[in-house]
């Protein structure tokens, strides 16, 4: 369950990213 929480907000921030480019 811990990892899932590392793996979700990893994942928004990358889209975060993207977005801003």
């Amino acid at each position: 369950m811990n990892i899932q929480a590392i793996i979700i907000p990893q994942v928004f921030e990358n889209r975060d990213l993207n977005n801003s480019s």
